[in-house]
């Protein structure tokens, strides 16, 4: 699915945007209902766009040699030879109309509101952008790490995935029915899973993602893990 993008927010999103339709728009003028003074005007803002915002950099650069040349002349060092900074002359390469980004605007308008605009086309220009596919947990299957640690409890490490808590639930090895081991909103949690100087037993592990106290994932699969007490 296709939405609008958002127009450009500044000077570097417009110099890409007037590239990109200066680059896709000519082969639809028929369709688009577009001039042939419309594409020329497109090329010529493209060009003096990037012209202008390169232009900037140089005049930039310039303006810091000239404040470097007049700090020398005027406070020394008493000997050497300062060569003043040459300035680069502005020659626009283009028809240098004003008002590139309003006539922009109104230039995406017009595209939109034709009647051989389709969404395709949008893509192509760069008007429209895919919009994500919506968030559903009901498609997450999450997933834990298991580590026995000494006096029989286990570590329990897990991604939340954006949502609250993992509820996680063990039974020993061999049995049918599950326990709670705990919700934790905080990886890694610590299970209890035995008590000291017992025995090694083989206990088996699945969780599920909760959303405001509520399941909101599929289970994880079954992990098998022995306790070290």
């Amino acid at each position: 699915m296709l939405k609008d993008k958002p127009l450009p927010t500044n000077e570097a999103e417009w110099e890409q945007q007037l590239e990109q339709l200066n680059l896709t728009v000519p082969a639809h003028q028929a369709e688009l209902g577009l001039s042939a003074g419309d594409l020329v005007r497109l090329n010529a803002a493209a060009v003096n766009f990037a012209y202008l915002r390169n232009m900037a950099d140089i005049v930039e650069d310039a303006k810091q040699a000239f404040t470097t040349y007049k700090r020398n002349i005027m406070n020394g060092p008493e000997t050497g030879n300062f060569e003043p900074p040459v300035f680069t002359a502005i020659v626009m390469p283009e028809l240098a109309e004003p008002g590139i980004i309003p006539w922009t605007r109104n230039l995406i308008q017009r595209i939109k509101n034709s009647t051989g605009f389709t969404q395709e086309l949008g893509e192509e220009f760069g008007l429209l952008e895919q919009v994500p596919d919506p968030f559903n947990p009901g498609d997450i299957v999450p997933e834990l790490k298991l580590k026995a640690l000494i006096d029989g409890k286990v570590e329990i490490k897990f991604s939340k995935q954006g949502l609250a808590a993992m509820k996680v639930f063990r039974r020993k090895k061999g049995e049918s029915a599950w326990a709670d081991a705990g919700t934790y909103t905080n990886s890694p949690g610590i299970d209890p899973a035995t008590a000291p100087g017992g025995e090694p037993e083989a206990f088996e592990y699945r969780g599920i993602l909760l959303d405001k106290n509520e399941p909101v994932t599929q289970y994880s699969p079954v992990y098998t893990i022995v306790t070290n007490p």
